[in-house]
């Protein structure tokens, strides 16, 4: 008897695992439909996260799944370098575990050639000594590296020159060679030139300012997973076609990937309210992710928010701390907030002089 109860619990088991197993297929299966929809559409981040998911549930990758990762890695390779090692890698596995499996001949032959593009992302001496000089702010150097790399066909060097002649780094301003150069890059399928293009159309760089362009070339760097791009987008939207639900979608994008602007505009969207639930606390936290993220300009809002109690008790010590750090780094909005605290004596000694001079201060430093 107690063997025929231990036959039938393992029976049971058995069961109960063989369907639980093809219950996870069955979702794998929906996961990987989703990534070839998200492909299709553009959105190449959220296709590898759904192979990510498939591959998880099924326990282990196969040929299908590792293709559409390679190719949607590839899209994605211009607005992420990181994505160069695990690309790569993903490329020698493939190329390497289904040489021999039948009918993959042509999938086969696109991974080998998105191998053989990564060789234009291996060390450039040219392009590495370019970016150097670039920061050390030699641009006479900057530019003889970057104009060998360009010549070389690498598209991140001609985006760089680009950059050099939009802001005249070393050189006399020329915002029509910028454009050329960009879209010299952009013709090489960088995400960065595509990038470029969109705020030389957005803020009329030596074109007709064309919204509708703009919308496009931030499009096509927003698919290649330029963050920047999604910030652009969510500008778009926010400020232009006055859309703020979709603008919301955008720079929720562009603050996953750390862009400081996109978290300062999330911060907005719920101090505020706007399209969203009114939330103070989460304000604050984007207010300091922006900050810490290259945005100083919200430490305006923090103080703003200690100033008035918006989800914290109101302290003027903090108000005060904030409005100074934002003054140091010539904020005149932060310079505005220490000119009142100072004229009506909010957590520091009441001084009309003072006060004063924080206005004379922020008036000389306005647009910061």
């Amino acid at each position: 008897m107690k063997y025929l109860l231990n036959s039938f619990f393992c029976l049971g088991l058995i069961v109960v695992l063989n369907a639980s197993a093809q219950a996870q297929n069955a979702i794998a299966k929906i996961k990987y439909e989703q990534a070839e929809e998200a492909y299709t559409k553009g959105d190449f981040s959220t296709a590898v996260v759904k192979l990510d998911e498939a591959e998880k549930l099924l326990g282990s990758t196969n040929p299908k799944i590792m293709y559409l990762r390679i190719m949607s890695q590839d899209k994605l390779l211009d607005g992420d370098s990181s994505i160069v090692d695990p690309l790569r890698k993903n490329c020698q596995y493939y190329l390497k575990e289904y040489e021999k499996l039948e009918n993959l001949e042509e999938k086969y032959k696109d991974v080998y050639l998105v191998s053989e593009r990564l060789l234009q992302y291996e060390k450039n001496p040219d392009f590495i000594a370019g970016e150097q000089a670039y920061k050390a702010k030699d641009y006479s150097a900057a530019l003889q590296h970057f104009r060998k790399a360009a010549a070389s066909g690498f598209a991140r060097a001609m985006t760089y020159i680009g950059i050099m002649n939009l802001y005249g780094n070393g050189m006399d301003r020329n915002m029509e060679e910028a454009r050329k150069w960009f879209e010299r890059s952009a013709e090489k399928g960088n995400g960065f030139g595509y990038y470029w293009l969109g705020e030389v159309y957005y803020f009329g760089w030596g074109v007709t300012t064309n919204i509708h362009q703009s919308l496009q070339y931030y499009q096509q760097a927003a698919s290649k997973n330029v963050a920047p791009a999604f910030t652009g987008l969510g500008n778009i939207y926010y400020f232009n076609l006055y859309d703020p639900k979709k603008a919301f979608e955008w720079y929720q994008k562009g603050a996953a990937k750390n862009d400081g602007y996109a978290q300062f505009m999330l911060a907005d969207y719920f101090l505020k309210g706007t399209s969203v639930p009114k939330d103070e606390a989460a304000a604050l936290s984007w207010y300091k992710k922006a900050i810490n993220n290259g945005y100083p300009q919200a430490m305006t809002m923090i103080g703003y928010i200690y100033l008035n109690g918006y989800g914290v008790p109101k302290d003027y010590t903090q108000a005060y701390e904030w409005y100074s750090k934002g003054a140091e780094k010539g904020i005149f909005k932060c310079m505005l907030g220490l000119s009142v605290l100072y004229e009506e004596g909010w957590g520091v000694k009441k001084d009309k002089k003072l006060a004063q001079e924080w206005r004379n201060k922020a008036a000389a430093a306005k647009g910061k």
